[in-house]
């Protein structure tokens, strides 16, 4: 199987691999902020947990 290349993106020759990346991309960046949310959320949950005060 050959290598891909950030450029193989940029040509027109491999339409087929734009699209994939293209969607992985978009899987990623719904994931990525999801994710962020659940962090967030938890965070705010036990804010004890990962924040310490001085007194």
């Amino acid at each position: 199987m050959p290598e891909a290349s950030p450029l193989d993106l940029e040509r027109d020759q491999d339409q087929d691999l734009r699209d994939t990346v293209d969607q992985l991309y978009n899987r990623f960046q719904q994931t990525a902020a999801a994710t962020h949310k659940r962090i967030a959320d938890a965070i705010r949950s036990n804010p004890h947990v990962f924040v310490v005060f001085e007194e």
